[in-house]
C-alpha cells in the first residue's frame, strides 16, 4: 500500500501533507512544517523513498535557499526519528538527481551531479546516516553532454545503475554501479543512435528482473523494446504491438493487471481520450481498448500506486479542481473516488522532478544553431521558489514557435517528445524564436513569469 504526499500551500510555513490510505478508501493525513520562512522565495526539494530499509517510505527535504538536507524516518503517520544530514552536499551547484539503492543493501542512496562540472556522485545513506568512506564521486564520465536518463537495475545484480545519453551524438552510455564504484562502463550497443527514436519509458518489460527501454519513432508512431543484460541488447527486442497513432501519447507504463508485465496507459491530449494496452513481451493482450474515463483534455495523471493494498494500482488524476483515484482493473466501469484532500492548486502532489537529465545553464546559449545549446539551455521548469514541476504540471506549459521564413507557428507540450525533437530539428538562429508560456491548471493561458518566459533567436 503506497501513501501520498502533498505540499499544502494553505500556510505561509511551507509544509507537506502526508495522506495514509487504507483498505476501506478512508484516509489519514498529518501535516509536515518544513520550515518557518514565510517568503515566497523559498523552496524545498521533496523525495520519498526508504533510507532506513525497513520497507517504509521516508521523507528527505532539501532547502533550495541553503543546501541543508533532512531526512525523516516514518512509520505511517509517524515520526520514528528525524534530523540534518551535515555530510552531504549543500551547494545549490550540486543537484539531487535521484534516490536509489546503488550498493545493494535495500535503503535508498543518493545520485547529485555538479551543475558546472557534470562530476557524478553517489552518497551512500543508512538512515540518518552517511557511510563517508563509501561517499562521493564517481567514476561516470563527467562530459558536459551527458543527460541522465535513468537509474535502473539493468543488469539483475539487486544495484542501481547510470544510464545517460550524449545529447550531441545521442549514443548511449551504461555505468554498471557498486555504491560510488563503476563495476563496469560500456557503450549500449545496439540501441538506436538516430534522433528519430525517443526513449519513452525505463522498466522490466520482460520480466527478467533486468530494466528494458521502450522507444518510439517520432514520425511512423512505432514503438520498439530494446530488453537489455547490462550493455547488451538482446536479440529478442523488437517492435512492440502498442498503437501507433502519433496523437496517442504514453501516459505511463505501469502493470494494471498484476501480471507482472508492465502495461501502458495513452492519451490524445487534444480529445482526453483514453487507451489501456496490456502487455506481455512484445504482445498486446487482448482485453486492451479504451477505458470509461471522462475525456477532457484537462484531466491529467499525477501519481499511479497501491493506494487501498488490494494489488493493483490506481490511478490519480486531477483536472485542476479536484483530486480523483480511478481503479481501472474493468475498463468499462472503472471505480472512481474523490480523495478529499483540497484543491489541486492549494495541494499539489509531491513528484520525482522529472527531466532533471536536461539541467544546465538558464542563460540563453551564445548560439543557438545546435542540439547541445538548446539542450543545455533548457532547464527544468520550475516554480518561482526554485521547486521543479511534476509531469502532469509540466503537460500545462507550451513551447511557442514563431518561424520567419516561412511565418509559422507552433504551440507543444513540453511533456511531450515529438514536439521536443520538432523544435530541435528546426532550430536556426536568426530565424526561429521560442518562448515557454505559463498556462494555469485548467489549461488556460495566463501571464508568463519572467522565469518561465524565455527566447532563442
Amino acid at each position: 500500500m503506497e501513501d501520498l504526499l502533498f505540499r499544502d500551500r494553505t500556510h505561509n510555513d511551507h509544509r507537506l501533507r502526508l495522506v495514509i490510505n487504507s483498505a476501506d478508501r478512508s484516509t489519514r493525513q498529518l501535516g509536515i512544517v518544513l520550515g518557518k520562512s514565510s517568503g515566497p522565495d523559498r523552496g524545498f526539494d521533496v523525495r520519498s523513498a526508504d533510507f532506513n530499509g525497513d520497507g517504509r517510505s521516508d521523507i528527505l527535504t532539501r532547502d533550495l535557499v541553503s543546501g541543508i538536507t533532512r531526512i525523516r524516518l516514518m512509520n505511517g503517520v509517524k515520526t520514528l526519528a528525524a534530523g540534518r544530514l551535515a555530510e552531504l552536499p549543500e551547494n545549490p551547484a550540486v543537484v539531487l538527481i535521484t534516490a536509489a539503492d546503488f550498493n545493494g543493501d535495500g535503503r535508498a542512496d543518493l545520485l547529485y551531479r555538479h551543475r558546472d562540472t557534470g562530476v557524478w556522485s553517489v552518497f551512500t545513506l543508512d538512515g540518518l546516516s552517511v557511510d563517508r568512506a563509501a561517499s562521493g564521486a564517481t567514476r561516470a564520465g563527467a562530459w558536459e553532454q551527458s543527460r541522465w536518463v535513468s537509474s535502473a537495475d539493468f543488469n539483475g545484480d539487486g544495484r542501481a545503475d547510470l544510464l545517460v545519453r550524449n545529447s550531441q551524438t545521442l549514443k548511449w552510455m551504461l555505468y554498471l554501479m557498486d555504491g560510488k564504484n563503476v563495476r563496469k562502463s560500456t557503450r549500449l550497443v545496439g540501441a538506436p543512435v538516430s534522433p528519430v527514436w525517443q526513449l519513452q519509458a525505463v522498466a522490466d518489460m520482460n520480466r527478467d528482473g533486468r530494466a528494458d527501454l521502450l522507444l518510439r519513432h517520432r514520425d511512423s508512431g512505432a514503438w520498439r523494446s530494446l530488453f537489455l543484460d547490462g550493455g547488451r541488447v538482446l536479440e529478442s527486442s523488437g517492435n512492440i504491438a502498442i498503437n501507433r497513432n502519433p496523437a496517442y501519447q504514453l501516459q505511463l507504463l505501469t502493470d494494471l493487471n498484476a501480471d507482472g508485465f508492465p502495461d501502458a496507459l495513452l492519451r490524445r491530449p487534444d480529445s482526453g481520450r483514453w487507451q489501456v494496452q496490456y502487455l506481455m513481451n512484445l504482445a498486446r493482450l487482448g482485453g486492451s481498448g479504451s477505458p470509461s474515463l471522462a475525456n477532457s483534455p484537462k484531466m491529467r495523471i499525477a501519481d499511479v500506486a497501491d493506494q487501498d493494498g488490494d494489488g493493483y494500482p490506481e490511478i490519480l488524476t486531477t483536472n485542476g479542481s479536484k483530486w480523483t483515484s480511478y481503479d481501472v482493473r474493468n475498463l468499462n466501469a472503472p471505480i472512481a473516488t474523490a480523495l478529499k484532500i483540497g484543491s489541486p492548486s492549494q495541494f499539489p502532489v509531491v513528484c520525482d522532478p522529472p527531466n532533471y537529465y536536461q539541467f544546465g545553464t538558464p542563460a540563453k546559449p551564445a548560439s543557438a544553431s545546435n542540439r547541445s545549446a538548446f539542450l543545455t539551455w533548457i532547464t527544468p521548469v520550475t516554480r518561482e521558489n526554485g521547486e521543479a514541476l511534476c509531469a502532469h504540471e509540466l503537460a500545462g506549459y507550451h513551447i511557442y514557435y514563431k518561424g520567419s521564413s516561412p511565418k509559422t507557428s507552433f504551440a507543444a507540450h513540453i511533456a511531450d517528445g515529438q514536439a521536443d525533437s520538432w523544435l530541435l530539428d528546426h532550430l536556426q538562429p536568426n530565424r526561429y524564436s521560442f518562448r515557454i508560456l505559463s498556462y494555469d491548471y485548467q489549461g488556460f493561458f495566463s501571464k508568463s513569469s519572467s522565469t518561465l518566459f524565455k527566447s532563442i533567436y
